[in-house]
């Protein structure tokens, strides 16, 4: 048998996926997508409007005034970026009245008008419960 043009290249080991970011206990997760959205920035400032309840996330340089760490391009693990501060994991469970100590709140990103970084609207947040792994429930 001979490999012809009628044969198509299936790509088993690629599955392109939905921008998603996950708010708990544990931090501000974003998906591999999300922070491609963010253009792997290694360094992000974030900005909340708390009577809209919407975060703002953009893109910015280690010498960025109130910059956080965002991507990790030398993680050999290959962990998803996130932000872990556990105040602002508080002002924003408050704010949005969120159960996050049992709860996962997903959030689809978007971009901002000037296409320059993502926002969060935490009025779209879609509740789950927390899966618990291993632990005989």
């Amino acid at each position: 048998m001979k490999l012809t043009e009628d044969f198509k290249l299936i790509a088993l080991n690629f599955q392109a996926r939905e921008p998603e970011v996950t708010i708990s206990k544990y931090g501000i997760n974003f998906s591999k997508a999300a922070a491609e959205c963010l253009k792997f920035s290694e360094y992000a400032l974030v900005y909340l409007n708390d009577k809209t309840k919407i975060i703002a996330i953009v893109p910015a340089d280690k010498t960025s005034n109130r910059a956080v760490k965002f991507y990790k391009p030398k993680n050999k693990t290959s962990r998803n970026p996130s932000i872990k501060n556990g105040r602002f994991l508080s002002v924003l469970a408050k704010m949005c009245q969120w159960d996050i100590e049992n709860k996962t709140y997903y959030v689809k990103p978007e971009y901002l008008e000037d296409g320059k970084g993502i926002y969060l609207d935490l009025n779209k947040a879609e509740e789950k419960e927390r899966r618990i792994f291993g632990r005989g429930e």
